[in-house]
């Protein structure tokens, strides 16, 4: 009876999902930061040497607003990405790629380096993780925002509506 009432009246359920989003928020955040806190023990010749986990802490970081530990992480990324298969290698630039440009666009720092790392990004749609293209997503609309051009933003919000369906 009460679920009924929460999601049939209009109020109560806006609230609700108002709620429902916030939660899921401080749940990604803890998930972050352990992720992080979890690799910082990890023994340097083992986490160093591994460019996927390092690009996993950089995302951490960014989104902890860690912006020089992300940028180390990205570093160590690209010594050791020479480990990595060539097919996967790519997907991985493309990722670190996006990464230093959302690092950017923290400094208010937007140019080309933002516009071709979404490009990439929209290149491996087929290969490349939902998250990552939400955030190339995000990032295009964030520099369509910043040059006042409403209907580019608005359709990279709608592009990337499907890849925040398939992680919400």
């Amino acid at each position: 009876l009460v679920v009924a009432k929460v999601l049939t009246e209009p109020a109560l359920r806006a609230a609700w999902e108002s709620d429902v989003a916030a939660m899921r928020e401080r749940i990604l955040a803890m998930r972050r930061h352990l992720h992080a806190v979890l690799a910082a023990k990890l023994p340097a010749q083992y986490a160093d040497a591994r460019p996927r986990l390092q690009v996993d802490l950089a995302w951490a970081n960014v989104v902890l607003h860690r912006l020089s530990a992300a940028e180390e992480a990205l570093r160590l990324a690209d010594f050791g990405i020479i480990s990595v298969p060539d097919d996967q290698a790519g997907d991985l630039y493309a990722e670190m790629n996006l990464i230093r440009a959302v690092i950017a666009a923290f400094q208010d720092r937007i140019d080309n380096s933002t516009d071709s790392a979404v490009a990439a990004c929209v290149d491996r749609v087929d290969t490349l993780r939902p998250f990552i293209l939400c955030r190339a997503a995000d990032l295009a609309s964030f520099r369509a925002l910043r040059a006042l051009d409403f209907d580019d933003a608005l359709r990279w919000q709608r592009w990337g509506r499907q890849y925040h369906q398939r992680i919400s």
